[in-house]
């Protein structure tokens, strides 16, 4: 059994071990603030919401057929949501889809392949 002044010990040495980790933690924070410049991640976030508040109008005002979102549902099994929103992406054009989520596959295809290799 140990003893009361090794307890202590083992208590004192992971409470130093603790306070450093805390403040390596705070140098790092430190670091990370000198080098965080607000004014470029504002603009950054305003394009970003810019560009998605002007995604969300053309979508809105492309018209997609249900035939459409039935083809991509059937040629891809995904499902009528995920085919609808598909569509959007592409401007409603029916092969321009198609050639995207063919893309898509073909990548994860050479990514899977790659990934049998290893």
């Amino acid at each position: 059994m140990e003893s009361n002044s090794q307890v202590r010990e083992v208590k004192n040495c992971e409470r130093e071990n603790t306070k450093k980790q805390l403040d390596d933690l705070n140098i790092s924070n430190d670091t990370i603030s000198e080098s965080f410049d607000s004014s470029k991640v504002e603009t950054s976030l305003k394009a970003a919401i810019k560009a998605f508040e002007k995604d969300i109008e053309n979508s809105s005002n492309t018209k997609i057929l249900p035939e459409d979102i039935k083809v991509i549902s059937g040629l891809f099994d995904i499902s009528l949501i995920d085919a609808e929103n598909t569509l959007k992406v592409n401007n409603g054009n029916l092969n321009k889809t198609i050639e995207s989520l063919m893309l898509d596959f073909s990548e994860f295809q050479n990514s899977f392949k790659k990934f049998m290799r290893l």
